[in-house]
């Protein structure tokens, strides 16, 4: 027996579950890099605005999350809504939980 064996590989490389989580991870990336477009072209536009008010809350809002690291605000999402109180929780949406 090897540790290695390139017909198992090849089974679970060809599967068809691994083809629709290859599918489900492009589609996600791609819903991903479409919603962050338009929230960034949106933002810009803020920014550059006439409007004084708007513009310091867009500089507000970059400043924070620019500052965070990201692991912090993923443990604040996701802990944030249960701290408050809040029924919907990330973990409602998990659909293997």
């Amino acid at each position: 027996m090897t540790l290695f064996q390139p017909w198992t590989f090849l089974r679970y490389l060809l599967s068809v579950d691994y083809a629709a989580a290859a599918a489900n991870t492009l589609w996600l990336s791609l819903a991903s890099l479409i919603v962050g477009l338009l929230v960034g072209v949106l933002l810009a536009i803020a920014r550059e605005a006439k409007v004084a008010a708007l513009g310091a809350v867009v500089r507000f809002y970059l400043w924070l999350f620019r500052g965070t690291p990201v692991l912090l605000q993923i443990v604040f999402a996701f802990n944030a809504p249960s701290a408050s109180s809040c029924r919907a929780t990330p973990a409602r949406f998990w659909p293997w939980g």
